[in-house]
């Protein structure tokens, strides 16, 4: 993950944990998304540049990075990492989400996960690059869906760091 809210790198050629990759896009999100699997079975979404999500091999989120500020799970709950100021490596210092937050927050980032997999399962997704093929990664999407359950009933899991 960024340390910096600098341009990340190109995660199809250097993003080399996650075996399986791909780049989508889809008509519901403007962001070209990369969604990555390691060998473990523990996925990552980027979309675009923010939000980014990072999953345990159960499908919990372990952390996240969004809105410039890096969010991890903490024993079932959100926290963010202070940064020192503008441009300047994490420090630290976590604090916990006010629950209202981080209610809205995983309500928010589940709508967006959601959406995704719908647009996976119904085939209205464009595949580009990637590092296995298109199909090879909508099994592992499909998959990974299973485990992290029916999203419109509930919002994602939060695990531990």
């Amino acid at each position: 993950m960024a340390r910096s809210p600098h341009r990340r790198e190109d995660l199809l050629a250097e993003a080399t944990a996650m075996t399986e990759r791909g780049e989508l896009s889809w008509e519901g999100d403007p962001e070209l998304c990369v969604i990555g699997f390691r060998p473990t079975g523990a996925a990552s979404i980027y979309f675009g540049e923010q939000p980014v999500l990072h999953f345990d091999p159960q499908g919990r989120l372990r952390r996240m990075f969004h809105e410039d500020q890096q969010i991890l799970a903490i024993d079932g709950h959100l926290q963010w990492r202070k940064r020192a100021g503008e441009g300047a490596r994490m420090e630290g210092v976590l604090e916990p989400l006010p629950e209202s937050m981080e209610a809205a927050l995983l309500r928010a980032v589940s709508e967006r996960v959601a959406k995704l997999l719908a647009a996976i399962e119904s085939g209205a997704v464009r595949w580009g690059r990637a590092t296995v093929p298109a199909e090879q990664l909508s099994r592992s999407v499909a998959e990974w869906a299973d485990r992290v359950g029916d999203l419109a009933d509930r919002p994602l899991c939060v695990g531990n760091l």
